[in-house]
């Protein structure tokens, strides 16, 4: 339960970045950043690299009481 909680801090500000605007380099290449096709990046679900295609997808957490 700890190990999931660490990958969803660590993933949670890059989600800000890429959707502020900001360049982000590839985890995977180290040499891409990551792009999106999306019309407004601020609502974009999914960025890919453009060098080698990794892919980055944003999942929205939605809470039902």
């Amino acid at each position: 339960m700890k190990e999931q909680n660490k990958k969803l801090t660590i993933a949670e500000p890059i989600a800000e970045r890429l959707r502020n605007g900001e360049k982000v380099i590839c985890a995977k290449c180290k040499k891409g950043y990551y792009v999106t096709d999306a019309k407004y990046i601020s609502t974009s679900h999914g960025f890919y690299c453009n060098r080698c295609n990794s892919m980055v997808n944003i999942d929205p957490v939605i809470d039902i009481e």
